[in-house]
């Protein structure tokens, strides 16, 4: 998901403060036609308001490079990420008396980060690793439109997101006493924990179906489900298997893991 802003003749930063659109991009090269027609941000925005408060997700990480990275070491250095890099209209044009590479890069997280501390840590992470401008509003920036599309990689690898130690805390005390819910409320009565209930009729996304029936056959092994009746449930849920001989292996597969892990 992105969010863009069908404004592209001011310049000035007071005048995107709000009416900002979310659309779903499928690919590196959604984000790259996306940025070079409009005003864009890489995070998602309650009621399309960019303040720090509406932060709701990200799915994408954006890096401006100002004088610190040239376009070609740019080109070399994140050649191995999925990735896009577009440069900015002061690029290669003096500015305070200096001429150099100005771009930006935009690069797909690993998963959708939903803490906003989460993100800003690994957006300040990322500048240190890669030399890029320093930002101190990661989660409400946005990014001028590009003016030209350097670089596209359509595959490659992803960037984790970084937990803060406070975050790290908070997960997993919410884990412990997930654990004891399961424990004692819904193991005695083999009942199925309404969050597991919903991911079993929701269905779920192209490419994530092995994950599902992972998490799921984890949380049924944990309120007491046997090996085949986890695997009796997902077959008969939602979940969108296709009935062949490949997909169920990949079922059985998933759930083995699941059972290995409880």
């Amino acid at each position: 998901m992105f969010m863009y802003h069908e404004n592209t003749w001011s310049k000035e930063a007071s005048h995107f403060s709000k009416d900002w659109k979310a659309i779903r991009v499928y690919s590196a090269n959604d984000v790259a036609e996306l940025c070079v027609k409009y005003n864009v941000a890489p995070t998602m925005w309650g009621e399309g308001r960019r303040l720090k408060i509406q932060f709701r997700f990200a799915e994408w990480i954006g890096l401006d490079f100002d004088a610190g990275m040239t376009l070609k070491e740019a080109c070399e250095i994140f050649d191995k990420y999925l990735h896009v890099i577009g440069t900015t209209k002061s690029h290669q044009i003096d500015k305070g008396g200096i001429i150099c590479d100005r771009f930006r890069v935009f690069l797909k997280l690993e998963e959708r980060c939903t803490n906003r501390n989460d993100y800003e840590h690994t957006l300040k992470l990322l500048i240190e690793k890669f030399r890029a401008d320093k930002c101190a509003d990661g989660s409400h920036r946005f990014f001028f439109k590009c003016i030209k599309i350097i670089q596209v990689g359509i595959g490659g690898e992803l960037i984790p997101v970084k937990i803060t130690p406070k975050s790290e805390l908070k997960k997993q005390q919410n884990i412990e006493k997930r654990n004891v819910r399961l424990e004692s409320f819904y193991k005695p009565y083999k009942i199925i924990p309404p969050r597991v209930r919903k991911l079993l009729n929701d269905g779920c996304r192209n490419g994530e179906r092995n994950d599902q029936c992972y998490i799921i056959g984890c949380e049924l092994f944990r309120v007491g489900y046997s090996f085949d009746e986890v695997v009796d449930l997902l077959w008969n849920s939602d979940i969108p298997l296709d009935g062949s001989d490949h997909t169920y292996k990949d079922v059985l597969k998933a759930v083995s893991s699941a059972r290995k892990s409880v």
